[in-house]
């Protein structure tokens, strides 16, 4: 366990795995199927979610119990993931530390602050009614992110000390090697259809450990958590 005062948050990165999620379907227009434009025309928090490690039913339900006032089987498409629990660390790196200072109603408070390589592994569930929209929304992911010169399976992790913006650089691993499995139930007991793929992210976390007390890091991001 941490000592008290110390800083350390993976959600940053959580945060910003959503958002290359949602980039994924940004700016898409498709009118068939016709569950596919639905959800390519939903808000993003209204389709993409932050989840635990659950079976498709599980999350639909929790999805519907979530949503009061409205029906209690939710228009799917939709796209979950999740961290799965442990890290990896980047034996090719090196930590770099960093004394700073942060101010804490107008008193400075001194830190030291080390940026530690890791690997993460994030889940991806894809959830249909059915399977050629299953199609579709799965393909968009892997046109996305397996695009030449891997444009988009590399981006930023943004945090925030005291008032200073960081800008922490994170990549998908060997985002063309990708391979989504069948999760799938039953088709006898509905009509679900759902693919899992497993997602690794090389990245750098923060990890703070203060001289004087001082607040909590805060990390950005507007993916709904669920």
């Amino acid at each position: 366990m941490a000592e008290a005062n110390a800083i350390s948050d993976l959600q940053a990165v959580d945060f910003a795995v959503g958002g290359v999620i949602v980039g994924a379907y940004d700016g898409l227009r498709d009118d068939k199927p016709e569950a596919f434009r639905r959800f390519l025309n939903r808000p993003a928090r209204d389709k993409i979610f932050r989840a635990e490690n659950e079976d498709p039913p599980s999350l639909i339900r929790r999805i519907a119990r979530h949503n009061p006032g409205k029906k209690k089987v939710p228009d799917l498409p939709v796209v979950a993931y999740y961290r799965s629990p442990g890290i990896v660390g980047n034996q090719n790196e090196k930590p770099v530390v960093l004394d700073v200072e942060r101010h804490i109603d107008d008193t400075p408070r001194a830190m030291r602050l080390s940026s530690i390589p890791v690997t993460l592994s994030y889940s991806l569930l894809w959830c249909a009614w059915d399977k050629p929209t299953l199609d579709k929304i799965t393909l968009a992911w892997f046109a996305y992110v397996a695009h030449r010169g891997r444009k988009y399976s590399r981006f930023s992790v943004p945090y925030r000390l005291g008032s200073e913006p960081i800008e922490i650089p994170a990549s998908i691993s060997v985002p063309r090697e990708i391979q989504a499995d069948n999760a799938s139930g039953e088709q006898a007991e509905g009509r679900l259809w759902a693919a899992r793929a497993l997602v690794e992210v090389n990245t750098q976390v923060l990890y703070g450990r203060e001289v004087q007390p001082v607040d909590e890091i805060t990390a950005l991001g507007q993916v709904r958590l669920i």
